[in-house]
């Protein structure tokens, strides 16, 4: 009777029950029957004993060679002893007893046949992206097989998880994801059930939160762990538990989430699962870590490594994206960047995108935080052309979202396909672009707010206001003296509260739901988190800067003057006559002027001379009745020759001095303008 239910035993999570019958039934009995050796090998690797299981599968094995007849069964054998050496981690014993089962199979296409391809498969992904092809062709063999068969549904399952898995390795997280969802139908039926088929619940799960459908992987999780209970399948529990971990890590409750991974902890400690403990040491690490608990995550870290080993491989990549989590909370920034880059080269030469995608993300944190700008930014360049390739906007908004100044870089990378990215991420986000220089302009999401949606003049500026002041905590009476200066505080702050409705109103306009962007809290006014302001003017002052830090190099000077000269414009808030704007407008001329002059002499020193004269006009028109301008002028035309163009300015010079100042210019500028005419009358 034993061997004819023991299977089903084992098949609807009954095997501890099993092996209590056969450790029943004399030793001599079972010893002389490879059926029960099999069975009972077979059920004790998932009651969490892989050694006693390999013994008694090898004495199956022994007994069914004799005989031609059970070929079948030999092959079953050398199936399961490939299963218990892929459980425990040793992946060569693995290879070699799925190549005994090939070679003893009967040539037929039967259910074992498709085990046997589906297991070669998955070996040939663990050996690395080099035999990803082999690994696919292993798959796609089974799953020809198995459509054959009715009530193949759990190893059908198994085949699309194992398939999903390399394309999640290749990169593909999408495909992953459809083939996943596609192999959690075929067991979402009370009828349909495979010892430790939470793996490939898990596995949906995970790539769910991955492309941010958080609820969809709550609904995966809870179902398995419901069926998983149901058939005492404690093996499934864990990795589901785990499963658990990331979702309310990825929600932010973090003691939730460490009470999971404590409990996969246990189970995969009690059934000795070597192969999952590295994972699951690596989990409870960067929980442990970001609840400040850091003794705790660097034994973990330990754990992972005397697991693991220090050799470099694929499985080495997320130990080392791990431990950088560690140094980088610890504020060891100069060890994580390193580990990091070590991780980032693991995973170039692994061909593993998904990881580096995640370790570009990773390390630009971390230099920007180290103030390495520039290669934070290249960092996320090669992000941001992996999630083009590959699909990974949800992960790139997640991440962009929980630090502003990415963002920001990212817009400058590509301004359109990132607003539509965040757009269509389902995360609350708005950007709002507000553009002071010029004629006064708001963007949020890309589209204007239009004049007529402010309703008034005061309520754009009130908002522009707090924007630029965005550094400071602004209470009401500020603001208010702001913008309506002069005007009784019992008028002034109806119109205010009027005002920040109408910002709420013309915000609702663009983005179609009510959303106000400005929050009072603790007496001051100011934005909410998830509003992003860019300013404009800080783009400028930050381009000014570097052109300042660029005179010594006129090739990297000339596109940043003529950027600085198109974003000026016509100068801060044109049209806008308050106080604080005419304040502001001053302080931005007088940048650019300055820029402009020692630009004028960068290019002077360069004999760019035309760019010199240029650049020094544009100084001109911003302040005409500046003096050392037409000097420094003048002493550029006398270098090419155009003395009839001296002559003019200092013409049209003198005759603004007396009509607007009713003076005459100074000695020094007549003392020039002589000396270089004279010169050209002697030449």
């Amino acid at each position: 009777m034993i061997k004819n239910i023991g299977y089903h035993f084992v098949n609807t999570g009954k095997s501890a029950t099993l092996c209590s019958y056969i450790d029943n039934l004399p030793v001599e009995m079972v010893n002389a029957s490879p059926k029960l050796l099999a069975m009972y090998g077979y059920a004790l690797l998932f009651c969490g004993h892989p050694d006693a299981a390999a013994v008694n599968l090898k004495k199956a094995a022994k007994i069914f060679k004799q005989s031609k007849r059970a070929a079948g069964k030999l092959a079953e054998t050398y199936y399961q002893l490939g299963s218990i050496s892929f459980t425990v981690g040793d992946y060569k014993k693995a290879m070699r007893w799925l190549m005994k089962a090939m070679r003893v199979h009967p040539r037929r296409k039967d259910l074992n046949l498709a085990g046997i391809y589906n297991s070669l498969g998955l070996l040939h992904a663990r050996t690395g992206y080099t035999r990803y092809r082999d690994a696919i062709i292993a798959f796609r063999k089974a799953s020809n097989i198995v459509h054959r068969f009715h009530g193949s549904e759990a190893l059908e399952a198994s085949i699309m998880n194992n398939w999903a898995m390399v394309e999640r390795k290749s990169g593909d997280i999408r495909s992953a994801h459809e083939r996943l969802l596609a192999a959690i139908e075929l067991l979402d039926n009370e009828k349909v059930f495979s010892p430790q088929c939470g793996v490939i619940f898990a596995n949906a799960a995970r790539h769910c939160i991955y492309l941010g459908m958080m609820d969809r992987a709550y609904q995966i999780l809870q179902s398995a762990i419901e069926k998983s209970t149901a058939h005492n399948d404690t093996f499934s529990l864990a990795v589901l538990w785990r499963g658990c971990a990331l979702y309310y890590e990825e929600k932010g409750d973090l003691d939730v989430a460490r009470e999971y991974i404590q409990k996969a902890l246990t189970t995969v400690q009690e059934l000795h699962i070597t192969r999952l403990m590295p994972a699951v040491y690596q989990d409870l690490c960067r929980i442990n870590a970001a609840l400040g608990q850091y003794a705790e995550a660097e034994e973990n870290i330990r754990l992972v490594k005397t697991n693991q080993g220090e050799k470099d491989s694929p499985v080495r990549i997320m130990t080392l994206m791990t431990e950088a989590l560690l140094y980088r909370r610890q504020n060891q920034l100069n060890k994580a960047q390193e580990h990091l880059q070590h991780a980032l080269s693991l995973s170039k030469k692994y061909r593993q995108p998904f990881e580096a995608f995640r370790i570009n993300i990773e390390l630009a944190r971390v230099e920007h935080e180290l103030g390495e700008h520039q290669d934070a930014v290249n960092q996320l360049s090669d992000a941001l052309r992996l999630t083009r390739e590959k699909g990974y906007t949800y992960l790139l908004c997640r991440a962009m979202i929980s630090t502003g100044w990415m963002v920001n870089e990212f817009m400058k990378l590509d301004h359109r396909y990132i607003l539509n990215m965040l757009q269509s991420s389902g995360l609350p986000c708005h950007v709002v672009e507000v553009n002071l220089l010029g004629t006064p302009r708001v963007f949020v999401d890309g589209k204007e707010i239009l004049p007529a949606y402010w309703k008034t003049s005061k309520a754009m500026k009130t908002f522009c206001y707090l924007c630029y002041s965005e550094h400071k905590k602004l209470g009401r009476e500020p603001l208010i003296e702001a913008v309506w200066r002069g005007i009784p505080l019992s008028q002034s702050s109806k119109r205010f509260r009027k005002a920040i409705h109408h910002v709420r109103k013309a915000f609702e306009q663009v983005t179609g739901v009510s959303d106000n962007p400005i929050i009072y809290k603790d007496e001051s006014y100011g934005f909410a988190g998830h509003f992003h302001i860019f300013l404009d003017t800080k783009e400028f002052l930050s381009l000014v800067e570097r052109a300042q830090n660029s005179m010594d190099d006129f090739n990297t000077l000339n596109p940043l003057v003529k950027k600085i000269l198109r974003m000026y414009g016509s100068g801060f808030a044109r049209g806008w006559y308050e106080p604080w704007t005419e304040q502001v407008r001053s302080q931005y001329k007088g940048k650019m002027e300055e820029l402009l002059v020692s630009a004028a002499d960068a290019a002077k020193g360069n004999r760019k001379f035309d760019w010199a004269i240029l650049w020094l006009k544009h100084a001109i028109e911003m302040n005409p009745l500046e003096e050392e301008y037409h000097r420094k002028l003048w002493q550029v035309f006398s270098r090419v020759g155009r003395i009839k163009d001296i002559q003019e300015d200092f013409r049209k010079l003198k005759q603004q001095y007396r009509k607007e100042l009713k003076m005459d210019l100074s000695d020094e500028t007549m003392e020039l303008y002589q000396s270089l005419t004279q010169c050209s009358r002697r030449g």
